[in-house]
């Protein structure tokens, strides 16, 4: 048996994923050891190169986003990944501290509804629906 295979112009459903100009979010999930923040990098790179502007966040405290792109991104602020045509920028948090500063700001600016009114903005809504933060 012989296999052959053949380069492709595109990847099923990539171009699905890169249509349009509008703000989209993808996440990626699964059980430990599965290859998330591997694949996450390589759509990240992919997104930037087909010409969108791209930032991968990972919550991950081994910081394999760092290793996957040889930069240091553990230093809480956005960092713009070398390589690709067109901006990529990367992140990794601390979630139990970004969960913490998001209370905090969230006490600050209308507690739930003014967490609420901030993610509507961003297409996130639904999110706060799901998540109890607690006062």
């Amino acid at each position: 048996v012989r296999a052959v295979a053949t380069p492709t112009e595109s990847v099923a459903g990539f171009d699905d994923m890169v249509a349009g100009t509008e703000r989209k979010y993808y996440m990626l999930g699964g059980k430990g050891g599965v290859g998330k923040t591997s694949c996450a990098a390589s759509l990240a790179v992919k997104f930037a190169n087909n010409g969108h502007p791209t930032l991968v966040v990972s919550t991950d405290p081994a910081h394999s986003l760092s290793d996957s792109f040889a930069q240091d991104l553990t230093g809480g602020a956005l960092v713009q990944v070398d390589g690709p045509d067109y901006p990529l920028f990367a992140l990794e948090i601390n979630p139990e501290k970004a969960r913490d500063d998001f209370r905090d700001a969230a006490k600050q600016n209308g507690g739930s509804t003014g967490v609420k009114d901030f993610m509507d903005g961003m297409g996130l809504g639904m999110i706060v629906d799901q998540v109890k933060l607690i006062y």
